[in-house]
């Protein structure tokens, strides 16, 4: 049987292998059970609770051999995030780490809440899909969620409305004015649009605006997509890396059933977001609202694991009538470049380890053995103050201290051959040497992750 090239050129494209995605359903099916609690209002934490409460641990920043930051919020029946509960032990009263088979219960962490009212300014980029598989239902039903979430933008914040099919589109530059947002933003489903997917363009083209945006202490993506990235040019490690080295987070939202879970699940995690999976087009602006509240809203619990990589991390309150339970994973393995934070202190003008160092030391001396092909250059630094006559003095000051360090751990069994140290002076400032406070954070000592 023969076919025109018309015939052909046709069932090419309506299969969806041309530059179109054949629609799908506006709703998709739930699996049993499926219940989420979305955040929809803020409230004080109540004296007696008697709503049931949930403690959810929303993301995990851990990136490297440094303090691992738990991002918690408490959550009653009703959607209330509970804020200004009591930051004793009577309430988080049990913190369990497991890691390479080892449990440890976690004694020594620290809390502290970040509330919206303390006006932490973001910069947040919404992507959103646009592909052909959306369908004209559902993108107009993004399209509304998008209308409801630029109406909850706090004065402090700004917004950019980024649409993506194959092809990236700003549709609103990054802007706190909550009227020009709804002015640009255009509700005519996939005119323009319906190709492929480009879901990591999309991402990369928002980090890429939020990131310059100095004014704001914070950079978050919020990308929604139904289906699998097929067109974009940049890798996901790549973005990954990306997101990391301009400190964005990525809070992913999948919708249905044909999804790449793995692909959205590894961008947030490795970027410290969150991730949602969502059935209902009815949803969209609930997910939306629910990530910026969880953004604006949370408890930090931190503490310094003693293991480094695959960890599973369980956190128990003692509520007045219940328990609530949460865990969550994360790996804090360090990647080729990071930079580490050696809590080590010197007496004065010279290269002596104090006695309080030995915990960081210990860090370290952990994570060399658990990678034991892993290689660290030392770095040693100083403010600008010169206690000696010679121009070098810091220089020489910073080598010799980071020479203590790496004989500190060559006597604690790493070989030496693993380990470079290097005396930087006062030439490499993360602070002002102003003020004495900008002084101590230069006197410091770091590690590089060289090779694994």
């Amino acid at each position: 049987m023969k076919f025109s090239l018309l015939a052909v050129l046709s069932l090419w494209i309506l299969s969806g292998c041309g530059a179109s995605e054949p629609a799908s359903l506006a709703d998709a099916t739930p699996p049993l059970g499926y219940n989420p609690l979305y955040i929809v209002n803020t409230m004080a934490y109540p004296k007696d609770l008697k709503n049931k409460a949930a403690v959810q641990m929303s993301r995990v920043e851990a990136s490297g051999p440094s303090k691992v930051k738990l991002y918690v919020h408490l959550v009653d029946s009703n959607g209330n995030y509970l804020s200004g509960a009591p930051k004793t032990k009577n309430l988080w009263c049990k913190v369990s780490d497991v890691c390479n088979g080892k449990t440890s219960d976690v004694k020594d962490f620290k809390i502290k809440e970040v509330t919206e009212n303390m006006n932490v300014p973001y910069a947040i980029a919404l992507v959103m899909d646009h592909s052909g598989s959306m369908g004209e239902p559902r993108a107009h039903a993004v399209q509304d969620a998008a209308e409801k979430f630029i109406a909850l933008l706090k004065h402090e914040d700004a917004l950019t409305l980024i649409k993506y099919d194959s092809k990236i589109v700003v549709e609103a530059p990054l802007t706190g004015d909550q009227a020009q947002l709804q002015q640009q933003l255009k509700k005519t489903g996939l005119t323009g649009f319906g190709g492929s997917t480009a879901i990591a363009d999309g991402i990369g083209a928002g980090i890429d605006i939020v990131s310059d945006a100095k004014a704001y202490d914070h950079h978050a993506i919020i990308v929604f997509t139904d289906g699998h990235d097929n067109s974009s040019k940049i890798q996901k490690d790549s973005l990954i890396r990306l997101a990391r080295r301009t400190n964005t987070i990525v809070c992913a939202v999948d919708f249905g059933e044909n999804i790449d879970k793995d692909y959205m699940n590894a961008i947030a995690d490795g970027t410290g977001g969150t991730h949602h999976q969502v059935y209902r087009t009815s949803e969209f602006d609930l997910v939306f609202a629910d990530i910026y509240r969880r953004l604006k809203n949370y408890y930090v619990l931190e503490y310094t694991p003693r293991e480094y990589g695959e960890h599973s991390v369980s956190l128990k309150l003692c509520l007045p009538h219940e328990t609530a339970l949460a865990t969550r994973t994360f790996n804090n393995a360090p990647k080729i470049g990071d930079i580490a934070l050696l809590d080590v202190t010197f007496e004065l003008n010279r290269a002596d380890i104090l006695a309080e160092s030995a915990p960081s030391i210990e860090n370290a001396e952990y994570l060399l053995k658990a990678y034991p092909t892993m290689k660290i250059e030392l770095r040693g630094h100083t403010d600008n103050t010169n206690s000696g006559n010679d121009p070098d003095y810091n220089k020489k000051l910073s080598q010799r201290r980071a020479d203590a360090v790496k004989a500190e751990l060559v006597k604690r069994g790493i070989p030496a051959v693993r380990m470079t140290s290097v005396g930087f002076g006062d030439s490499v400032p993360i602070a002002d040497n102003i003020t004495e406070e900008g002084r101590a954070r230069n006197r410091r000592t770091e590690f590089v992750t060289v090779s694994k």
